[in-house]
């Protein structure tokens, strides 16, 4: 879990053996009652099965057939993925399941730090004076918010995902926004309540960086379904 933002064939890899491992596990089919989904499961479940007829669907406005089937497939397998692992957490197939999403914040906060690092490294370049450093990719004369806006700078999108596609990395750090929020919402000590909000603005200051649109969405609807959930009764949104 810690390894999979750093490297993008590590994670097909294993979401493949995990997905497998839990349809295969008898003691889902044993343990399975819908009765123990919670509330936000649901809507994830239900939004996931819409996102995925519509991948579908436009299939059928789609100019290459094979290359959208490539890029649904892709995406679908993002999207199964939470699936199953909730699957699992009912089933009870994974044990000791908080400490393996932990694993993952972890990998995909060290990993990020390297992105910075190597992404800072590539600010410095030759000049005819020396050693200059620039935000800019091309390096060119203009100001960082034109650097930034425009997408060319070291610290946006491919130029920051050093070890993933930005998509996939950018879903790595939407399932930690939704980790952290989750702990923030559990717990009452002030002092890890301000950590776990720490952790979110970083997450959330990271996620515009990348500036990938489709995660962009997704976030901003995670967001506001969490409001749906945390401060309106159960009662209400069931």
């Amino acid at each position: 879990m810690f390894f999979l933002p750093f490297n993008q064939t590590w994670t097909n890899i294993f979401w493949f053996i995990s997905a497998f491992g839990v349809l295969v596990n008898k003691d889902l089919y044993k343990n399975f009652n819908l009765s123990k989904l919670r509330i936000e499961e649901k809507y994830f479940i239900f939004f996931s099965s819409c996102y995925g007829i519509w991948c579908f669907i436009s299939l059928l406005w789609s100019d290459d057939l094979n290359s959208g089937l490539q890029l649904s497939g892709r995406y679908i397998i993002i999207m199964l993925f939470p699936i199953f692992i909730t699957l699992a957490r009912i089933g009870g197939v994974i044990k000791k399941f908080e400490i393996l999403g932990w694993f993952f914040v972890a990998g995909v906060l060290v990993s990020s730090f390297a992105c910075l690092y190597l992404s800072y490294q590539d600010c410095w370049y030759e000049s005819s004076e020396g050693m200059a450093f620039s935000f800019d990719i091309w390096h060119r004369n203009i100001s960082v918010y034109e650097s930034f806006s425009t997408g060319f700078s070291c610290f946006t999108y491919s130029f920051l995902s050093h070890f993933l596609n930005p998509a996939y990395y950018s879903m790595c750090f939407i399932f930690v926004f939704v980790l952290l929020i989750n702990k923030l919402c559990q717990v009452s000590k002030f002092g890890i309540k301000i950590l776990m909000f720490l952790g979110l603005l970083y997450v959330a200051v990271f996620l515009l960086l990348l500036q990938c649109r489709a995660e962009l969405i997704g976030w901003g609807v995670i967001i506001v379904l969490y409001l749906f959930i945390y401060l309106l009764p159960e009662k209400q949104l069931l």
